[in-house]
């Protein structure tokens, strides 16, 4: 294949990596909790990626998905935060052989570290509203290096889903804002540069990443 084909891959690869970005704030716009306010006792999912990078990133989307779907039957009908947190720790072990599943089943072989407890959480701003920063309790996901752009929800009571890529940080956390504003550029490059470079070891990762987004 010569190198003009590898441009035109590259070129589909970077409106295929727009789309899915798009897809995802739409995904997660219409979710926001209508107060805009979070409980003071509410209990938080945060995942952090093996780093910023457009398959990191969409690998952090396949494990928010299994982890939610399963982890939302669990607080329903929970009665108070407590009972929340207890039930949550009881069943630590079966998150991450979800998440190691999860990883495994795309082809990955991160280390993972599932942790409930208090953790860091950086300020957002989400429209007009802001969700300060601070330590709350959270189960936190950590995949590979844990580097990248976080996902979070609440768990419990069950209201909103935020997604740190659709919203923006305060100057309080200026690596992650400045992360955030190359998002796009980045994430496009790379699966160029991936698909352009016969030789490079990225290529491999990114048209297995390509593959999946059509199946």
């Amino acid at each position: 294949m010569n190198r003009s084909v590898y441009r035109i891959v590259g070129y589909i690869s970077i409106l295929v990596c727009i789309l899915v970005m798009s897809w995802e704030q739409a995904y997660s716009q219409p979710l926001l909790w209508k107060s805009q306010e979070l409980p003071s006792d509410a209990i938080r999912l945060r995942i952090l990626p093996n780093s910023d990078g457009a398959v990191d990133q969409w690998l952090k989307h396949r494990v928010r998905d299994a982890v939610t779907v399963e982890m939302k039957q669990w607080t329903t009908d929970v009665a108070s935060s407590e009972q929340a947190q207890q039930l949550i720790s009881s069943r630590i072990d079966t998150i991450q052989e979800i998440v190691n599943q999860t990883l495994k089943n795309e082809g990955f072989d991160y280390p993972v570290k599932v942790t409930l407890g208090d953790t860091d959480f950086p300020t957002v701003q989400y429209g007009e509203h802001i969700y300060p920063a601070g330590v709350y309790t959270a189960v936190l996901i950590e995949i590979g290096e844990a580097q990248g752009k976080n996902w979070w929800c609440v768990l419990y009571p069950p209201l909103c889903f935020v997604d740190i890529a659709t919203a923006k940080t305060t100057a309080i956390d200026a690596s992650e804002s400045q992360m955030q504003t190359s998002e796009i550029q980045s994430g496009s490059q790379q699966l160029a540069d991936g698909l352009a470079n016969k030789g490079t070891t990225q290529k491999p990762e990114v048209q297995f990443f390509i593959k999946k987004l059509f199946q």
